[in-house]
Order: structure tokens, then C-alpha cells, then sequence
């Protein structure tokens, strides 16, 4: 099986892009209830995980999750038998559609605090991101790296 993972500095890098939009909007937007985006973005958090498991619940009907612990005081999900590279897909970017979805919830709305909270949300997405940009060519079934943030192909 070949491995396909992110190392540091490609972790780093997507969430330093996907986090700049956050910090301008941040700064831009000094009368941002502080409180209701604190708030969101907590709530945006602690929903990260449990989308993927959507996800992979909705496309992935036979895959078996586990839930292991992360380095840091977190929780994350992961896809322990091989299943579609393209249902994998929906799984890993649930959380990323579901931040975006948020962004432009609060665009129509008109809540600055809501749009900012979307692209923060955005930026706790960034792995799951760029494992999707490096998995683009792939084919064939994936499965999650037994001990790296990444996949295993066949």
C-alpha cells in the first residue's frame, strides 16, 4: 500500500493561508461581538469531528470508524477499512463545507460575527484540506494512515 501523508510544514502552511482571512476579518471588523464569536467558533470546534463522522456515515455506509486521541485534548475520527476514494472525500471535507456554509449564512444574514466565526472554522479545517488537495489524483480505495495524518491507497 502506498502512503500518502502531510508532513509539518504542509500542515502549517494550509493553516496559516486558511487562517489569514480569519485574523484580517478579525481586525477589520473591530465591533465584532466578541462574546458571539467566541461562542461560534467553539461550537464550530467541537462540531468538527462529528461531521466527518457524517460524512463517512452518509457515503461510506459500511465504513468502520474508531475514535482515537489526538495530540492535542481532542478527539478524532478515523476510518479504520478501506472504502471509495471519493466517498473518503465527503467525509474528510464535511467540516470544510459545513464552515464555508456558515461564511455565507452570515454574508446573507448580514452577521459579520457569524462570516468571521465560518472562516475561523475554515482554518481548523486546513488538514483535512490539504489531504484532500494531495489525494486528488488518487483512485482506488483509501483507508486512514495507521499513525500519520494521511491515507493509505492501494
Amino acid at each position: 500500500m502506498k502512503a500518502i501523508t502531510l508532513n509539518l510544514s504542509e500542515r502549517l502552511l494550509w493553516q496559516a493561508v486558511l487562517a489569514l482571512p480569519f485574523l484580517v476579518g478579525f481586525w477589520i471588523w473591530e465591533s465584532v461581538d466578541t462574546l458571539a464569536l467566541l461562542w461560534a467558533l467553539i461550537g464550530l470546534f467541537v462540531l468538527h469531528e462529528p461531521l466527518h463522522v457524517v460524512g463517512y456515515a452518509l457515503v461510506g455506509r459500511r465504513a468502520q470508524l474508531t475514535v482515537v486521541r489526538g495530540w492535542l485534548p481532542t478527539a478524532a475520527v478515523h476510518v479504520v477499512e478501506p472504502m471509495p476514494v471519493a466517498s473518503y472525500r465527503v467525509g474528510l471535507l464535511a467540516p470544510a463545507a459545513w464552515m464555508i456554509a456558515t461564511c455565507l449564512v452570515g454574508v446573507v444574514l448580514g452577521q459579520v460575527w457569524l462570516m468571521t466565526a465560518g472562516l475561523g472554522g475554515l482554518a481548523t479545517a486546513s488538514s483535512d484540506l490539504a489531504l484532500a488537495w494531495k489525494t486528488r489524483s488518487t483512485v482506488g480505495q483509501v483507508q486512514d494512515h495507521p499513525t500519520d495524518l494521511g491515507v493509505l491507497t492501494d
